[in-house]
């Protein structure tokens, strides 16, 4: 079997990742106007509801499959990947039929005692069937991920995402007028159909993939052991789902908290409700744009890691992380700085409001997020799965804690939630960061990596900015900022050739 470059793999998947996330943040932008701020903060209200499930059936599941694939794939065993998804896939689809019934008879009391509103009872049962599918989804995605293969994964996650917007913006136009509640029931039924639609692309991918690898290969399927299969599997897919888990679970806290806190500081519902909701509806969204190029380089980083630990390559293992920690600082420090100096008309232009403080406040964690994502992935690869989610459930303890202290101070209310949000993901992409280097004997190329990017990101923040007020007066404000935005990019690449940063990047 064939195994795609990493440059064309990462390129690839970076193509998709960037039209899913537009088509993406057009879809949520649509839900704004259609919602309106209420509507969307009974979306945030079940989101991590959704969310847990999704992570308890499928957050852990790819990338023990990519490690297990990876692993057959240096022993030249790859025949054993395929008994392996066969004895997990009966362990999660009994896994997930049990979690979808009982969503669905405990849907009142969810709805009722812990998210507090009864809108929410409808949708979490018309979500209830969709569970499986993601289950399964996981799997197909983890082998062909870890066989370097990742144009079905790709193409699955890219219909799942236009059928999704089809049906859910065709509804809510016909629709309308509509009860908040009618919104977010119409939103699950379109994750539903996403969701089916996902799966049987990769359905239809991992066939042929069968067919054609027996045609080429008479040699019979090797005995696998059950139960070793499902302890290699679980010991890796346990503790990255149980950190999932843990996200999940504080989003759902948080969801039920920040309103309740927002309120006992001297806020009203809908307040507390529309505050909620930009912050989570608005803000996050865009903190996670690099997540769209870190993703596929995450996805095409964990199998070539895992099979240079397989095959004790520690140059190229350095390698690796060397050109990984590169890309992660020039694509999250130009990011962070664009939504520090622009955040008001990156508001004003997305959601038609003019104060964009709460993005300029947390602009830096766009950094942190893809230092932490490429962290927490590298110590995956190289099975150090473990120390990463120790690390992680720390952090979001302390956000929670801080979340309640903080955002119930009428001194503070949001902005404790923002302060709480930074500070957490701060201290785990540290330590993940430094936990690399220990484990993998590495060092930190803190000339190229960091003060080369950081320079050249000031400089060319400076000169785009003077350019906009320059140029608002001439043009519309959405045209001005794409000008300054190119004209951004420019400086940035001029600066960073000038210093032979690029030039460092691709020299091997």
């Amino acid at each position: 079997m064939k195994a795609q470059s990493l440059i064309f793999s990462t390129i690839f998947l970076a193509v998709i990742n960037i039209l899913i996330r537009i088509l993406g943040f057009l879809y949520r932008i649509l839900l704004v106007r259609l919602m309106g701020s209420e509507g969307l903060g009974l979306l945030e209200l079940i989101t991590p509801v959704t969310s847990l499930i999704g992570t308890m059936v499928g957050s852990g599941v790819p990338i023990a499959m990519i490690r297990l694939t990876t692993q057959s794939l240096a022993k030249n065993k790859l025949r054993q990947s395929f008994k392996t998804i066969e004895y997990t896939a009966w362990i999660m689809i009994l896994f997930s039929l049990f979690l979808s019934i009982f969503l669905y008879i405990n849907a009142p009391f969810i709805a009722t005692n812990i998210l507090k509103d009864k809108r929410l009872i409808i949708p979490l049962k018309i979500f209830s069937p969709i569970i499986v599918f993601p289950s399964l989804s996981a799997l197909l995605r983890g082998y062909f991920y870890g066989s370097k293969n990742v144009i079905p994964p790709a193409f699955s996650q890219l219909g799942e995402q236009v059928i999704r917007m089809i049906i859910v913006i065709s509804l809510l136009h016909l629709l309308c007028p509509f009860q908040e509640d009618k919104a977010i029931s119409i939103s699950m039924l379109g994750n539903i159909f996403g969701e089916i639609i996902g799966m049987l692309i990769l359905i239809i991918f991992f066939v042929f993939t069968k067919k054609k690898f027996k045609k080429e290969d008479n040699e019979e399927i090797p005995k696998v052991s059950f139960l070793k299969t499902l302890f290699s599997f679980g010991s890796i897919a346990i503790p990255i789902t149980f950190s999932r888990m843990v996200s999940s679970l504080l989003r759902v806290a948080t969801s039920i908290i920040v309103p309740g806190r927002l309120m006992a500081s001297g806020l009203d519902q809908s307040t507390s409700l529309s505050l909620f909701g930009q912050i989570n509806g608005m803000v996050i969204p865009l903190l996670f744009i690099p997540f769209t190029l870190t993703s596929a380089l995450v996805m095409n980083l964990i199998p070539r890691i895992s099979e240079a630990v397989e095959t004790s390559n520690q140059i190229l293992l350095h390698r690796y992380l060397d050109k990984t920690f590169h890309l992660t600082f020039l694509i999250g420090l130009p990011l962070s700085g664009i939504f520090y100096l622009f955040s008001n008309e990156i508001f004003s232009i997305l959601y038609h409001i003019k104060n964009g403080l709460y993005l300029s406040q947390l602009s830096i964690v766009t950094l942190f997020l893809c230092i932490y994502q490429i962290s927490a992935s590298i110590l995956q690869g190289i099975g150090k799965q473990f120390s990463s989610t120790i690390t992680f459930i720390m952090g979001m303890f302390l956000q929670l804690i801080l979340t309640y202290i903080l955002v119930g101070n009428p001194k503070y209310q949001i902005k404790g939630y923002v302060f709480s949000y930074l500070i957490s993901y701060i201290f785990i992409a540290l330590i993940n960061f430094f936990m690399v280097f220990y484990f993998t004997k590495d060092k930190m190329n803190t000339k190229e990596w960091i003060l080369k990017p950081f320079i050249s990101t000031v400089f060319a923040l400076v000169f785009s900015k003077s350019a906009f007020f320059f140029l608002k007066s001439s043009f519309h404000e959405f045209v001005c900022f794409l000008i300054c935005i190119i004209i951004f990019g420019i400086l940035y690449f001029i600066t960073l050739f000038l210093s032979k940063n690029i030039q460092s990047f691709f020299k091997e």
